[in-house]
């Protein structure tokens, strides 16, 4: 796990910054929001995304290309916005860990990984005060008992 996210990070390197690699994660949350009605959303779906968005966290803060900057902006402001109305929607978790068409399931590893993914955006957040309340709202629907 620890070394996807170390291919994840250099990839993010090598394509010349953080931006495909975000788009490509805001892809995936899309292709969730437009899942068929009655179409289960799997954890893995879910905490996958998180935790490619987590594992580039240092690349995207470190990235200083003021061409890049405003998009970098941009798509993290809309994935913390995703997870954020993600975990509002959570509902109980059915049996097999899946969560209704376009919202997060209630399952463990995706209320960890949200509030994992809040830290490692951190100086992120401290740049971008406005979120910081939206984040906070995050991870104390994270921490809310079942």
């Amino acid at each position: 796990r620890h070394e996807a996210g170390d291919v994840l990070k250099d990839a993010c390197v090598l394509l010349g910054g953080p931006v495909p690699a975000l788009q490509r994660i805001l892809s995936g949350f899309n292709s969730i929001d437009h899942l068929p009605p009655g179409t289960p959303t799997s954890w893995r779906s879910v905490e996958c995304l998180l935790f490619a968005a987590r594992s580039i966290a240092s690349v995207v803060v470190e990235t200083s290309s003021e061409d890049q900057t405003g998009i970098v902006s941009q798509c993290v402001a809309e994935i913390m916005n995703r997870l954020a109305s993600g975990l509002r929607s959570l509902e109980k978790q059915s049996v097999d860990g899946r969560g209704e068409s376009g919202r997060f399931p209630r399952h463990p590893l995706v209320r960890y990984t949200s509030v994992l993914l809040v830290g490692a955006y951190s100086k992120w957040i401290k740049s971008n005060p406005a979120y910081l309340a939206v984040c906070l709202q995050l991870v104390l629907t994270a921490f809310e008992p079942e």
